[in-house]
C-alpha cells in the first residue's frame, strides 16, 4: 500500500513539475513573439524615418529636429527593452542556501546531481525503490517551487519589457505623424 501512495504521489509531483516548465515555455515563446513584432515595427519605424529624411522637411522644437530625436529615442527604447526581454530569456539557477539536506542533494537538479561522485548516484540510485520514490517526490516539489519563482521574476521582466516597447511604440505612432505632416504642409 505505501508503494501505491508513493507512486501516485511521484505521479502528481511529476504532473505539476511539467507544468511549471510549461508555463516557463510559454512565457519564452511569448518573450520570441512581442521581439519579433518589435523587428517587424523597428524596420517600418526606420523606413519612416528614411522617407523623412528625404523628405527634408525639419519640425524644430526648442531648436532639436524632431524627427531624428524621436527616431533615436525610439531605438533606445527598444535596444533597452530588448535587453531587459533578454534577462527575462537568461537563465536563473538561484538556489537557495542552503540547499535542503540529503544524499543526494537532488535528483533532478543537474548542478546537484553533477557535484555527486558518480559511484555514489548510482548507490544511491540502485537503493530502495520506496525510498527513491520518495525522494524523487520530493526533488521534484522542491524544485517545482525553484521553477515557480523563476517564472515570477520572469513575468515581472517580460512586463517590464512590454511597457518599455509600448513607449517605443508611441514614438513609431509620432514618427508615423510626422511623415503624414510632412506631405500635408
Amino acid at each position: 500500500m505505501a508503494t501505491v501512495d508513493c507512486e501516485k504521489r511521484l505521479t502528481v509531483a511529476k504532473y505539476i513539475f511539467d507544468q511549471m516548465i510549461d508555463t516557463t515555455k510559454h512565457e519564452d515563446e511569448k518573450c520570441a513573439r512581442i521581439l519579433s513584432s518589435i523587428a517587424f515595427m523597428t524596420l517600418a519605424n526606420t523606413t519612416l524615418f528614411a522617407v523623412l529624411q528625404s523628405n527634408r522637411k525639419v519640425f524644430l522644437v526648442k531648436g532639436l529636429d524632431l524627427i531624428p530625436v524621436v527616431f533615436l529615442t525610439y531605438v533606445i527604447l527598444v535596444a533597452i527593452g530588448t535587453f531587459q526581454m533578454l534577462d527575462a530569456l537568461g537563465p536563473r539557477f538561484k538556489t537557495p542556501e542552503p540547499w535542503k539536506s540529503g544524499t543526494p542533494a537532488s535528483l533532478f537538479f543537474f548542478m546537484k546531481v553533477a557535484a555527486e561522485p558518480t559511484q555514489q548516484w548510482l548507490e544511491y540510485i540502485r537503493g530502495q525503490p520506496e525510498e527513491l520514490m520518495r525522494k524523487a517526490t520530493d526533488d521534484l516539489m522542491f524544485e517545482s517551487h525553484l521553477v515557480a519563482e523563476k517564472i515570477r521574476e520572469k513575468v515581472l521582466l517580460i512586463d517590464r519589457a512590454k511597457k518599455t516597447f509600448i513607449a517605443a511604440t508611441f514614438l513609431l505612432i509620432v514618427l508615423a505623424t510626422l511623415a503624414i505632416l510632412s506631405y500635408a504642409i
